[in-house]
């Protein structure tokens, strides 16, 4: 492509246009074109971050990405990170105002578990009636998992924003580290899963005929999803629920073009998903 050098300071590039120069169009992803061309799109304007699920090598990377992003990898995938919006969003910052929001619902669904459950369901809005999800609140070990968690996000973050290219699994974080848990926190989403196994098919959804649901939130005039994440049924309570929409609520932008964001809960079969945890 011609003009492929300085790419990266040319305001006139059309994102379409980067993503091609950074695929090459003979990609198998090229075929992709538009959803990746959406995701780089909006983790300038409204995402924190985006997981490529591509193979794109750093140097790529650096010529064509749109500029003012972070470029990282964290076990075996690369992300791109906008620093300003994932401050805004979650408590991984060192500005005070950052400190105030909320971290993610976290959903343990480590193997040896009998079903999936809330590491940290003292951050889900009281409702009236019986929910399963609040009976974590007074187990400290939950406690204590979470606020491991949230330590080692703040520790991710900074290293980012220091410029560090790949981060691996370090001794700190050796009860807590899970990398779906960091791509989906870096990603802004309102829930996670955590899992005491690092292998993505060793899940106590494996058993599970109770089905997910896969919630997106979608911008209605790409007809793209901006994120999609998901949630076990046996999890999907009226305070999950009510978080959703307080979460929902949160990041809606009206100074953003686009506007005809909803919302689209959908139940699936987990045998008709790759895995809960690539999925994210």
């Amino acid at each position: 492509m011609e003009g492929e050098e300085g790419m990266n300071e040319d305001a006139a590039v059309t994102m379409e246009e980067r993503v091609l120069a950074m695929l090459g169009t003979t990609s198998e992803y090229a075929k992709r074109l538009d959803g990746i061309v959406f995701d780089m799109e909006r983790v300038l304007d409204s995402k924190p971050a985006v997981l490529l699920g591509y193979d794109v090598s750093f140097e790529r990377l650096e010529r064509f990405a749109p500029p003012g992003l972070c470029i990282v990898e964290i076990a075996g995938k690369k992300i791109l990170v906008n620093l300003a919006i994932l401050d805004r969003r979650m408590p991984w910052g060192p500005d005070p105002a950052s400190r105030q929001n909320k971290p993610p619902l976290i959903m343990d669904i480590s193997p040896g578990l009998a079903a999936p459950r809330l590491l940290n369901a003292h951050d889900l809005p009281h409702t009236e009636g019986p929910d399963n999800a609040i009976s974590t609140v007074g187990n400290s070990r939950l406690y204590y998992m979470t606020s491991e968690i949230c330590d080692m996000m703040t520790e991710i973050r900074q290293l980012i924003a220091d410029g560090e290219r790949v981060i691996e699994k370090r001794r700190q974080w050796h009860s807590c580290w899970c990398p779906a848990t960091i791509w989906g926190c870096l990603m802004g989403l309102p829930v996670v899963f955590w899992s005491d196994s690092e292998s993505e098919k060793r899940t106590c959804l494996s058993d599970q005929a109770d089905s997910l649901w896969e919630v997106e939130w979608i911008d209605g005039e790409a007809r793209l999803p901006v994120y999609s994440f998901l949630i076990p049924h046996s999890l999907m309570t009226a305070s999950l629920k009510a978080f959703l929409q307080r979460w929902t609520d949160s990041i809606f932008d009206r100074h953003l073009p686009h506007q005809s964001f909803y919302m689209l809960q959908t139940r699936v079969s987990p045998r008709s998903r790759p895995g809960p945890l690539t999925s994210l």
